[in-house]
C-alpha cells in the first residue's frame, strides 16, 4: 500500500483543499488579530506545558544530561522535571518567536486534525467495509466526511499538547491499516512520528490502552494474531519511552524526590455521591476542557433514534456509546477509587487514570460518522447512490443539516473563538480575556528590566496577582512557577515564605491546595484568594500581607512584581521601586524591593 492510500489525492483534493480553506477562514480571527488575539489562559498560557518559551530561553531545551538544570525557574529546576526536547512543541519555540510558535502550532494541529478525521471517515467509518478511499467515490459521502472532520477540527482542544487529541484519528487510521493488512510506509511514518508531537502523560498512555483493547478484541473475534499490529503498538510505546526518557529516568533513578509524593487527592476532590454524579453528567454532556469542550446532544438523540429502530443492537454505535459511558463513569467515580479502594495512591497518581476523557472527542466523532451508516456494506466498485450508505432514517441532505447544526453548536461553545470573532468585528471582549500582547506585556516588562539596577540573572522575583509565566517569558528568574514535577524540598522551602499568611482563617482553601497539590508554587495572598488575573481596571489591593522576608532572601529573592498595591509594604520593610503601566498592557505593576 503506497502513501496515497491514506488519502486518495486524485479524488479527495477538492474536498480537502476546499475544507481547509473554510477552516482557515473560520480561524481567521486568530491570524488577522495577530498578538491582539486571545488565547485561553488557564492551563494554556499559564501552564507548565507552555513553559517551552522559558525553557528555550534557558538554553537547556536540548540538554539531556541527568544533572542538567533550568536556572531561570525555581533556582535551578531539574531539567528532567520539564518536557523533553524531543517534543515537536519545543522545536517550534526554538525556531520561532513565542507568539508565532503558538499560532503556527495552533493552525497546524487543527489542520492535521481535519485531514486525519477526513481520511478515517472515508476509509473505515462512512463506507463501513474498509475498502479504502478509492472505494468511497460518492460525492455526498465525501461531503459528509468533510463535515464530520470540520466539526472535529473546530473542537477547542489545548494545542500546547500537540496532536494528543487532534492526531488521534490519523493514528487510528494507521493502526486500522495494520489490522486490515493494508499498511504502507505512510501508516508506519504516522505511528513512529506521533509520540514526538503528543504527550505521554496527556493522551499517549490512554491511546495505548485503547489501541491495546482494540487489538485484543480483534484477535478474539477473528482468532488471528496480526503481528504487524502488535509490532506497531510495541514500537509506538517504545518511542514514547525514548522521547520521555529524561522524565522516566529521573523517576526510576530517583534523581530527586518529586513534590508529587505529597499529592493527596482526598483533600482536593469531593467524594460525595452528588458531586461524583455531577462530574459524570458534565463529562457526558460537554466533555473535559483539556480534551475539548464538545456538546454531543444531537448525537445522543440520533443514537437513541438508531437504537430504537436498529435490528442489530450490538452494532458498532452500541459499543462506542458503551466506551463513552465507561469513561464518564471512571472520571466521576475516580475520587472514590482513590480514597476508598485501598489501591496505593502512588499507583493511581503517577498517571491520572480518569484521563481517558482525552479519547472522547474521537469517540463522539466516530459515533457521528458511524450513525450515518450503522451497518457494514459490501465492497463496491464504481459509483453508487449515496443514500444507500446512510442511516435509513435520514437522507444525505438530512445528515448535512445535522452536521451543520452540530458545527454551529461546536463554535458556540468555543469561548476562545467567540472572543476573537467579537474582537475582529469590533464588539470587544470581556476584561478578563486579555490579548496575547496585553497578557505578556513585553514593552512594560522591558521598562521594568531597564529600571532595576542589575541583570535578571543576579536576583530572583515572585509575582502577586498574576502568573509567574509572564515574568519568565520576559526573561526574569522566578522563584515561583507552575510545574508538574519539581523537588519536594523546594516546595517546603517556598512554603516558609507564605506560612504565616496561609495560617490565616481566610486562607483555609489556599493551604490545602498548596500542601496537597503544589503544582502552582505561587505567592497567594489570602485577600486575593488564588486569583492571578487581576487587571489594572479592577483597583483591588492587599491590605495586610504576611510575608517572610528572611526565607525569601535566603532563596535569592529580591523583587516582588504585584498586580495590586500592597498597603503594608512599608511595614514589611519593602521599598517601592515604582508603578509601571502603559496603554497596551493588561497589568499595572507595583515593583517592590525586599530589604
Amino acid at each position: 500500500m503506497s502513501v496515497y492510500r491514506l488519502i486518495d489525492w486524485k479524488y479527495e483534493r477538492p474536498y480537502i483543499i476546499g475544507s481547509l480553506l473554510i477552516l482557515f477562514v473560520l480561524y481567521s480571527p486568530y491570524w488577522l488579530l495577530g498578538q491582539n488575539a486571545y488565547f485561553l489562559i488557564h492551563d494554556f498560557l499559564d501552564d507548565s506545558s507552555y513553559n517551552f518559551g522559558p525553557l528555550v530561553l534557558s538554553g537547556q531545551a536540548f540538554n539531556f544530561g541527568p544533572d542538567a538544570t533550568v536556572p531561570n525557574i525555581m533556582n535551578g529546576l531539574p531539567r528532567a522535571g520539564m518536557h523533553s526536547g524531543l517534543y515537536a512543541s519545543v522545536w517550534f519555540f526554538a525556531i520561532l518567536p513565542p507568539f508565532w510558535a503558538i499560532l503556527i502550532n495552533f493552525l497546524l494541529v487543527h489542520s492535521l486534525g481535519f485531514v486525519g478525521m477526513y481520511a478515517l471517515m472515508c476509509t473505515y467509518i462512512l463506507n463501513g467495509s474498509g475498502v479504502g478511499p478509492s472505494g468511497v467515490n460518492a460525492p455526498d459521502e465525501r461531503l459528509l466526511a468533510a463535515g464530520v472532520a470540520m466539526i472535529f477540527a473546530l473542537i477547542p482542544t489545548y494545542t500546547n499538547y500537540g496532536l494528543s487529541v487532534m492526531g488521534q484519528p490519523m493514528l487510528l487510521l494507521a493502526f486500522l491499516n495494520l489490522l486490515n493488512r493494508r499498511a504502507g510506509w505512510g501508516s508506519w511514518v504516522i505511528i513512529l512520528a506521533f509520540p514526538f508531537y503528543s504527550f505521554l502523560v496527556r493522551s499517549g498512555l490512554y491511546v495505548l490502552v485503547g489501541l491495546g483493547i482494540l487489538g485484543l478484541v480483534d484477535m478474539i473475534r477473528n482468532r488471528y494474531f496480526v503481528k504487524a499490529y502488535w509490532l506497531g503498538l510495541f514500537l509506538f510505546a517504545g518511542i514514547y519511552v525514548l522521547v520521555d526518557f529524561p522524565m522516566i529516568g529521573a523517576y526510576l533513578g530517583n534523581q530527586f524526590v518529586s513534590h508529587r509524593s505529597e499529592y493527596d487527592p482526598a483533600l482536593l476532590i469531593s467524594s460525595s455521591f452528588v458531586g461524583n454524579l455531577k462530574n459524570i453528567v458534565l463529562l457526558f454532556i460537554q466533555g473535559q476542557y483539556h480534551a475539548g469542550i464538545f456538546c454531543p446532544a444531537l448525537i445522543v438523540v440520533l443514537w437513541v433514534w438508531w437504537f430504537i429502530q436498529a435490528k442489530q443492537k450490538m452494532a458498532l454505535p452500541f459499543w462506542i456509546m458503551g466506551a463513552i459511558v465507561v469513561i464518564c463513569l471512571l472520571h466521576g467515580l475516580y475520587p472514590l477509587l482513590i480514597t476508598r479502594s485501598g489501591i496505593p495512591q502512588r499507583l493511581l497518581t503517577i498517571f491520572q487514570l480518569d484521563r481517558f476523557y482525552f479519547l472522547l472527542p474521537l469517540l463522539w466523532m466516530l459515533m457521528l460518522g458511524r450513525l450515518q451508516n450503522p451497518t457494514p456494506t459490501p465492497p463496491r466498485k464504481g459509483g453508487t447512490n449515496a443514500k444507500s450508505f446512510f442511516s435509513p432514517s435520514l437522507t444525505g441532505r438530512g445528515w448535512g443539516g445535522v452536521l451543520f447544526l452540530q458545527l454551529l453548536l461546536t463554535l458556540a461553545l468555543n469561548k476562545e473563538w467567540i472572543a476573537n470573532t467579537r474582537t475582529l468585528v469590533g464588539l470587544g471582549r470581556p476584561d478578563r480575556q486579555p490579548s496575547y500582547r496585553a497578557f505578556f506585556a513585553e514593552a512594560l516588562f522591558d521598562r521594568i528590566k531597564t529600571t532595576l539596577p542589575s541583570t535578571p540573572a543576579d536576583y530572583r522575583v515572585v509575582s502577586v496577582g498574576m502568573h509567574p509565566i509572564i515574568a519568565q517569558t520576559n526573561g526574569f528568574y522566578t522563584l515561583d512557577s507552575y510545574q508538574n514535577n519539581y523537588p519536594l524540598p523546594y516546595k517546603h522551602q517556598f512554603r516558609q515564605i507564605m506560612a504565616a499568611e496561609w495560617a490565616k482563617p481566610e486562607a483555609h482553601l489556599i493551604q490545602p491546595y498548596f500542601d496537597a497539590y503544589g503544582n502552582r508554587c505561587y505567592v497567594f495572598p489570602s485577600e486575593l484568594r488564588m486569583d492571578c488575573l487581576i487587571g489594572k481596571r479592577e483597583n483591588r489591593v492587599v491590605n495586610d500581607l504576611q510575608f517572610d522576608n528572611s526565607a525569601f532572601r535566603a532563596m535569592g529573592g529580591r523583587y516582588i512584581f504585584s498586580a495590586v498595591a500592597i498597603k503594608n509594604a512599608a511595614s514589611l520593610g519593602w521599598r517601592q521601586v515604582g508603578i509601571f503601566n502603559d496603554s497596551l498592557s493588561y497589568w499595572r505593576i507595583w515593583v517592590y524591593e525586599v530589604n
